[in-house]
């Protein structure tokens, strides 16, 4: 059976302004494409191992399929960052 988990981080102004470092690799205080690309899929990676999913007895194997990450305008002239992932499993009955 397969099955997709669709999961959504919404980090708020603070949070966000607190990743911009690690999202900045090459230090230039703007945030590329490829920047946060990087940032989502370093994150995509490990968000599973804190998931505590149990399908018909067993725990599944979680593969990331697809991620968008936005910066979003916020309060107080700070961004927001949202994330969406989406997961595959598949799971042997």
């Amino acid at each position: 059976m397969r099955w997709t988990l669709h999961y959504v981080l919404d980090f708020a102004e603070i949070p966000t302004f607190q990743a911009l470092p690690d999202i900045d690799t090459n230090g230039d205080s703007k945030y590329s494409q490829a920047e946060l690309v990087a940032y989502a899929d370093k994150l995509g990676k490990t968000l599973p191992q804190l998931f505590s999913l149990t399908v018909n007895g067993g725990h599944p194997t979680l593969q990331l399929l697809e991620r968008h990450i936005d910066l979003l305008d916020g309060q107080g002239g700070l961004n927001t960052t949202r994330i969406a992932y989406v997961y595959l499993s598949l799971i042997h009955i």
